[in-house]
């Protein structure tokens, strides 16, 4: 068969290319195809949600978001469901003013601001 003197419909070229890549046979299609799909299955389990990829591209607070200084891991304020980590006992009066103005920061800083924890009542 001379191809230089016919048109190939896609179709036709697209066999031609399955037959040179399968040079093995039906069986070694088949066998690449059932590896092909494992390895799909595979990295679609690995894909994270967009929360996950979310939360793991947010880096820890380590700055004050009102002084800009490094934060104290033993001061801070809950607010609003959230704990923010200051500098210094100022900070705290300041962030209780405008808490949406210091989650929003530390928000727009690509910080993850740490959930303050749920209090229970005690138990009688």
């Amino acid at each position: 068969m001379n191809f230089s003197s016919k048109k190939l419909s896609r179709s036709r070229i697209l066999a031609l290319l399955i037959i040179l890549v399968c040079a093995g046979g039906l069986a070694s299609c088949k066998k690449d195809k059932e590896k092909s799909s494992e390895e799909t299955a595979a990295s679609t389990s690995s894909v994270k949600t967009d929360n996950e990829k979310e939360s793991a591209s947010l880096k820890p607070q380590t700055m004050c978001p009102v002084m800009g200084g490094a934060v104290n891991k033993s001061l801070y304020v809950d607010v609003k469901g959230y704990r923010i980590y200051v500098c210094c006992s100022d900070c705290i009066n300041e962030i209780n003013k405008d808490p949406d103005k210091y989650i929003k920061k530390l928000q727009d800083m690509g910080v993850e601001i740490t959930k303050a924890p749920q209090l229970t009542p005690a138990s009688k």
